[in-house]
């Protein structure tokens, strides 16, 4: 449930600010195209990595009860997760530098 509290609460806030800028107010959301599209995919994204990392720790914790698992399950379970989150960090920010790093040579290339 705690995913779909998170979803509502996304739809119901301003979703993707820098995207809805040029929007007129009545509009807003609307009017730039593919908002909606990210819209859509970020919920998409924060809906099946709960669900995910969820599974990440039921299988590292080797249980699917975890008010009958041991502490040490239950610690080595949340350890895996954390580890798995922070190398999906990783890999973002390798992947945002990799595509800055990339644009900016394009530019360069073509004398922009």
């Amino acid at each position: 449930m705690a995913p779909l509290g998170i979803v509502n609460f996304l739809l119901a806030h301003r979703c993707l600010p820098a995207q809805r800028q040029g929007a007129k107010p009545d509009r807003s959301g609307f009017d730039v195209p593919g908002t909606l599209l990210l819209g859509l995919t970020r919920n998409l994204g924060l809906i099946t990595g709960a669900y995910v990392m969820g599974a990440v720790f039921a299988f590292a914790a080797r249980t699917s009860d975890t008010t009958t698992a041991w502490p040490e399950a239950v610690a080595a379970g949340i350890r895996i997760t954390f580890a798995v989150a922070a190398g999906l960090i990783v890999v973002a920010a390798a992947t945002w530098i990799g595509s800055r790093v990339l644009s900016t040579r394009a530019l360069h290339s073509t004398g922009v």
